[in-house]
């Protein structure tokens, strides 16, 4: 059970949806308070129309993988529900909308580009050429190591990044240099396929 609640404590802190602090006063309903606003997104609006314990299900559902784990999560958050309940929730239109708002927030947080793939891969190569020691029974043995797989990946992945090899005339060759001093210079060569 420790297994579990280890797993599950991050997640109640990560979906927990944040209070307003009291005191704010509502914005005003007037057609000139709306004029001169700016239009809100969507999701601002859908989840305004959810109670917290729905916001709070709803965050719930996106970061676990499955409607008990989500309903786990919800009792150690101290939002117990039935079963029932969180059906009629996942059927509810509003709850409906704002669900997919969410997913698509989430979806649009995880797209990747070109200068993302080169940075990790930049801090990747940085982390495998770091010398660890060689451990012995949990002993150090006096001698340290690289981790060339991971280098070799790293530069696999900005070779990707930056189109090295998409041509089919073309092969990637990567040239592995070692010396005793525990550091690894690499560097990929495009060559001639034919």
């Amino acid at each position: 059970m420790s297994d579990f609640l280890d797993d599950v404590l991050p997640l109640v802190e990560a979906v927990r949806v944040k209070p307003e602090p009291p005191g704010l006063p509502l914005k005003a309903k007037s057609p000139v308070a709306s004029k001169k606003s700016k239009r809100e997104p969507a999701l601002v609006v859908a989840e305004r129309k959810l109670k917290p314990t729905q916001r709070f299900y709803a965050r719930a559902l996106l970061e676990c993988d499955s409607y008990a784990h989500a309903e786990r999560v919800m009792k150690l958050a101290g939002y117990p529900c039935e079963r029932t309940t969180l059906y009629r929730w996942r059927c509810h239109p509003d709850f409906v909308k704002a669900f997919k708002l969410m997913q698509a927030e989430k979806v649009e947080s995880l797209v990747v580009n070109k200068d993302k793939i080169l940075s990790d891969a930049e801090k990747a190569k940085e982390i495998a050429l770091n010398p660890k020691a060689i451990l012995y029974k949990g002993v150090p043995t006096g001698h340290e190591e690289v981790n060339v797989g991971a280098y070799i990946r790293a530069l696999e992945l900005q070779g990707k990044a930056i189109g090295v090899g998409q041509d089919e005339g073309q092969k990637v060759q990567v040239n592995i240099d070692i010396d005793y001093s525990g550091r690894v210079e690499g560097s990929a060569d495009v060559i001639d396929g034919g």
